[in-house]
């Protein structure tokens, strides 16, 4: 004996009198979330929060976690080696210990810290942090905008340098009798 199966268009299957709900797949929605920022903090040499109004985005869970990091307060947060990560992508991103490399100078650590700044909010600015992922079962949009402080095209000359260490072997200054 063989069934007739028919489809109703709300999804209820009917089989020769029997009426039997299926599930449908639903499609991914497509979802966007914009994390909104308006500060950088740098509490630690190489360690940088984005923040809102001095507080993570509520939408930090999408931020990448750092549990291990007992050097630095919080949890979400661009370390030393995100830092080198993102310096793949975003050649003006690195660690300070390639400052010399990256910039031709020593920087100070005041320096390094406020280009820095500049140079992460310039790659929001420029939607270089915006991507597209799977979040939750859903394909969700993230776009990061920024409504702090624009950079001021703060140039390399302008930042301080560590001076250059001078030899400590002096010549001898010649005295006269």
């Amino acid at each position: 004996m063989t069934t007739k199966n028919q489809t109703t268009e709300k999804g209820i299957n009917k089989t020769e009198g029997k009426t039997i709900k299926t599930l449908k797949t639903p499609e991914l929605e497509n979802k966007e979330i914009t994390i909104i920022l308006n500060k950088i903090n740098s509490g630690k040499l190489n360690y940088f929060t984005l923040t809102l109004n001095g507080k993570i985005p509520s939408q930090e869970s999408i931020l990448p976690p750092h549990e291990g990091d007992k050097d630095y307060n919080y949890r979400h947060h661009f370390n030393p080696t995100d830092l080198t990560e993102l310096g793949k992508t975003f050649p003006l991103i690195f660690p300070y210990e390639q400052t010399k490399e990256k910039t031709g100078k020593n920087l100070t650590p005041n320096s390094y810290e406020s280009l820095m700044k500049e140079n992460i909010i310039r790659t929001i600015l420029d939607g270089g942090f915006n991507r597209e992922m799977n979040y939750k079962g859903t394909n969700t949009k993230i776009k990061f905008t920024w409504t702090g402080t624009k950079p001021n095209d703060l140039l390399i000359e302008n930042l301080k340098t560590i001076p250059e260490k001078k030899d400590k072997t002096k010549e001898p200054e010649l005295q006269t009798i």
